[in-house]
């Protein structure tokens, strides 16, 4: 490359290394772990392509070994432009799925590159946990209400004093991993969602024994990340300085908020000297989608607008996510509500 240039192409860069060098399953290798992306072509496109461009550059190279280039004075610089030699890539393809784009790259290189999994809930992370593997890699205190969210990238089963089925869970969040145990109960209510490569959030416990340095987390209650927002409970918060919020920016953010017309609910904390009050909207309800954050926080700024979620008594959060009772259950921990957390919204 340092010699030729850019490669223009895979055929180009193929052409170039040399088949004694590279094989077809290592270009697959490196198209999988997305190592071609600076070459024209989504991964798909190249794969596809992979079978007629080496076969193109294999008689490519046959003919310079034959001396046929060379044949009544003819050179390689005679040939069509590099970008030109070799097949066309398929106009037609099935394209990958972002989350199948990551896991290629984990299972090639062993840890991800472009993104996380876990990106798309970035919004359910940052409103519905309070702690990380990293706070746990650094021992966290004894705590009875960790609020966790990760992939579960591993279950193991075993069995208790009673014979009763529960599981240790890998949990993988966007810092590290960390051990979960799930007893009978727990993981009997759940098991719907626990499997590899589900993603949850995981309400539980701290337990640590006498000389234990970091002990166990114990999930008591666990929920799917992908069924927070079809909660009706979980709404949008806007957040006001009452001295630097006039008529016309209330208008914008109304209009914002009509745009986006939906079932949740919308909140407004407002600040002033005094302290914080939050005010539910009688009159507008939203779609809690990333289009609406993005557009407040455009007004906004950056953290003037989150998920958030207020318990109103027993009619709060009916929405029954996998059976699991949403996330007025998820935050509680318990079915009789006694821990839950009263407000929601950057809840690390």
């Amino acid at each position: 490359r340092s010699e030729g240039g850019p490669f223009v192409n895979l055929g180009d860069f193929l052409d170039r290394v040399g088949q004694q060098a590279i094989n077809k399953r290592m270009v697959e290798s490196l198209i999988f772990a997305g190592a071609a992306s600076s070459l024209p072509g989504r991964p798909e496109q190249l794969l596809k392509a992979l079978e007629g461009t080496l076969e193109a550059c294999a008689r490519l190279q046959a003919e310079r070994d034959s001396g046929q280039l060379g044949l009544f004075g003819a050179a390689e610089s005679s040939l069509p432009k590099r970008e030109e030699r070799f097949p066309e890539l398929p106009e037609e393809y099935e394209a990958w799925p972002r989350q199948a784009a990551l896991e290629y790259e984990k299972e090639y290189l062993g840890f991800y590159i472009s993104g996380h999994p876990l990106d798309r809930y970035n919004e359910e992370l940052d409103a519905f946990t309070n702690a990380s593997s990293a706070d746990y890699q650094e021992s966290l205190p004894g705590r009875q209400n960790l609020l966790l969210g990760g992939i579960i990238s591993q279950r193991r089963t075993f069995f208790d004093k009673k014979e009763r089925e529960c599981a240790i869970l890998t949990l993988e969040d966007r810092f590290g991993s960390l051990e979960v145990f799930v007893f009978n109960e727990a993981f009997e209510r759940h098991r719907a969602i626990i499997f590899s490569g589900s993603a949850v959030l995981i309400n539980g416990k701290l337990s640590r024994r006498q000389n234990e340095e970091r002990g166990k987390v114990i999930a008591e209650w666990l929920l799917a990340l992908e069924e927070v927002r079809t909660d009706e409970g979980v709404g949008v918060e806007v957040r006001l300085e009452a001295g630097k919020t006039d008529a016309a920016l209330l208008k914008q953010v109304q209009e914002i908020f009509l745009r986006h017309d939906g079932r949740n609910p919308v909140y407004l904390r407002v600040s002033e000297a005094h302290g914080d009050y939050v005010l539910r909207s009688r009159g507008l309800c939203a779609e809690p989608s990333d289009g609406l954050l993005d557009e407040l926080r455009q007004l906004l700024g950056r953290r003037k607008a989150i998920l958030s979620y207020y318990p109103r008594g027993p009619q709060a959060s009916q929405t029954q996510t996998g059976g699991n009772g949403g996330v007025r259950a998820f935050l509680n921990g318990e079915s009789n509500g006694s821990r839950g957390r009263k407000g929601g919204g950057n809840g690390r």
